[in-house]
C-alpha cells in the first residue's frame, strides 16, 4: 500500500482512497516494508488521502539477512539444512 509502487498496492490504494472520498472510514493494515526494495522502511502510522496507515513489523526476507540465519531459512548462506541430508 501507499506508498509502494507495486501494482497489488496501486490497486488497494486506489480503493481505499475512492471509498474515503465517498466518506467511509477507512484503515489498512500493510506491512513496514518495501516490496521490491526491502531496505526501505515506512513510518508506524501515517494518513494518506483519508486513508488511515498502520504497518505491522515484518522482518526482511532478503537471504543473506541474519534474521533469516536465525530462523535458520534455507536460503540463507549461514543457515543448517531443515532436513537432514538435503
Amino acid at each position: 500500500m501507499y506508498p509502494d509502487d507495486v501494482v497489488s498496492a496501486l490497486h488497494l490504494n486506489g480503493l481505499a482512497q475512492g471509498l474515503a472520498a465517498k466518506g467511509w472510514q477507512v484503515e489498512a493494515f500493510p506491512c513496514n516494508r518495501g516490496c521490491r526494495d526491502e531496505t526501505k522502511t515506512y513510518p508506524r502510522s501515517d494518513t494518506y488521502q483519508g486513508v488511515r496507515y498502520r504497518r505491522i513489523w515484518r522482518p526482511g526476507f532478503s537471504p543473506l539477512c541474519p534474521a533469516t540465519c536465525r530462523l535458520r531459512l534455507p536460503a540463507c548462506p549461514g543457515s543448517k539444512p531443515l532436513i537432514p541430508g538435503t
